[in-house]
């Protein structure tokens, strides 16, 4: 009964949509998940039957290659997107007063 005379809620603002994520995050992820299936790859190559085929032989060929150039990506895209990110310099806070030095105070 009560719920029949209360007033109606008031209306909510909108909620903003996060920011769109950062192309380069994006990529670091993917790239993460290939080298983890990269990792396993190795595994497997190692713990699986002892015949050579064409395809292990390559792997195991190129495979310091092929993680270098992993981690290279990780890493550059990762630095890249953090750097990117930064859209707000540290100094420039809303809420702190200049006026008040608390070394002074």
């Amino acid at each position: 009964m009560n719920a029949l005379n209360s007033p109606p809620d008031p209306p909510q603002p909108p909620e903003q949509s996060p920011p769109p994520l950062n192309p380069f995050f994006r990529i670091a992820i993917i790239t993460g998940g290939l080298f983890v299936l990269t990792i396993f790859a190795m595994i497997a190559a190692t713990l699986g039957s002892s015949a050579p085929s064409p395809a292990l032989t390559a792997f195991e060929d190129n495979i310091g290659w092929i993680l270098g150039i992993e981690v290279l990506v990780i890493l550059g895209s990762a630095f890249t997107a953090m750097v990117g990110d930064q859209q707000d310099p540290p100094n420039s806070h809303p809420d702190t007063d200049a006026s008040v030095d608390p070394a002074t105070d």
